[in-house]
């Protein structure tokens, strides 16, 4: 059975629906509730009429600062410190180990959290 979404501007918040009919249909068909299962509507077109969310900004400001970090760092080791090559990456040690530090972390965090014993036999 399908059930189409359509937006109900008369209904007010906190109506219980029942009839399988919520949500904000603008040009897309989404499944719905059913009828067995009430829903109480928070606001059935809030999710589509705000902006961007807060984890979505804070991934803009964080691949932004990222991307300001190695243009600024690059051409500062270039032009002022006469580094070429791999050495105009600043702090490449770092970024050059983080894959690893990450897959030990991974290793760490999924082996609950015991580090691993390893004893040299005398």
């Amino acid at each position: 059975m399908d059930w189409k979404m359509v937006c109900l501007a008369t209904v007010a918040v906190g109506t219980v629906l029942s009839t399988g009919e919520a949500g904000c249909d603008k040009g897309m068909r989404r499944g719905g509730l059913s009828p067995v299962a009430s829903a109480v509507l928070a606001d059935p077109c809030s999710e589509l009429e705000h902006g961007l969310s807060v984890g979505s900004m804070l991934l803009i400001i964080f691949f932004s600062v990222l991307a300001a970090y190695f243009v600024i760092g690059v051409a500062v080791r270039k032009f002022i410190g006469g580094a070429v090559g791999y050495e105009a990456i600043p702090n490449y040690a770092f970024w050059s180990d983080l894959p690893l530090l990450m897959k030990d972390g991974a290793l760490f965090a999924f082996s609950g959290c015991r580090p691993e014993v390893v004893y040299e036999r005398i």
